[in-house]
């Protein structure tokens, strides 16, 4: 891309994304990384780079027009926006609003403005414990995995998750070409832990940790790496958006 790549992060003001905004800043490749989040907090900016300025936008997922506004030209959208609940606090309705309605929103933005790649960090509690109660080692995107999704934050997450991965592969009308997305479950110190498609891991280059991890996607063509700057993860054992 000429002039270097637009990278959008919902909720980039919170735990997961502001790492994400902070990674993203030490890649010479991306020109500007725009912040989206319902609390806009002005000490992310200063994450900016000589190379890579950071954009605060305060708005609503839930909020088309602000979204859309915001997301224009960009190339990659990175989507942490969430209410996270595990004392089951906030209304159901709430929480289904933002986590399911505001997912869509980026999904309808991503295909009205041709954003081509879409990263979804959802999160554990979207598949439930594990109901064998035995330890997954080294688990990837084709271990079999049988949970009991219990929590209504984990089940407005799995709505989500399951959305953008059916979203993998659609042809964007306007962009004549498919949408490639995909979701990850944020892990220890916020390393990431991907679910790749078979289409998408066709389509897509993943910059991998060391030792086999996933954590980011990136573009085609490009040698840039985040693995000196994410932490280890230690076998596979996924965490919380």
């Amino acid at each position: 891309m000429d002039g270097g790549w637009v990278y959008l992060v919902t909720g980039g003001c919170g735990f997961v994304g502001e790492r994400i905004v902070e990674l993203l800043c030490q890649q010479d490749y991306i020109r500007e990384v725009r912040v989206f989040d319902s609390v806009a907090r002005e000490e992310v900016e200063k994450l900016s780079t000589a190379t890579t300025r950071v954009t605060v936008t305060r708005g609503d997922i839930r909020e088309w027009g602000a979204l859309l506004a915001v997301a224009r030209g960009v190339h990659v959208a990175i989507h942490t926006a969430a209410i996270v609940d595990y004392k089951d606090m906030v209304p159901f309705e709430d929480m289904r609003d933002v986590n399911v309605g505001g997912t869509e929103n980026v999904l309808r933005a991503c295909c009205e403005l041709s954003i081509p790649f879409l990263i979804y960090t959802s999160s554990i509690a979207a598949v439930g414990p594990n109901t064998s109660c035995e330890p997954m080692l080294r688990g990837n995107e084709d271990t079999e995995y049988t949970g009991e999704v219990e929590l209504p934050y984990g089940k407005t997450k799995a709505m989500a998750e399951k959305m953008v991965l059916e979203a993998n592969g659609k042809k964007v009308p306007k962009a004549g070409r498919s949408c490639r997305s995909c979701s990850c479950w944020p892990g220890p110190g916020t390393g990431l832990s991907t679910t790749w498609s078979p289409r998408t891991r066709s389509a897509i280059s993943p910059t991998w940790v060391r030792e086999g991890m996933s954590s980011w996607l990136q573009p085609q063509g490009f040698k840039h790496q985040l693995s000196q700057s994410l932490p280890r993860q230690r076998d596979g054992n996924g965490g919380d958006a």
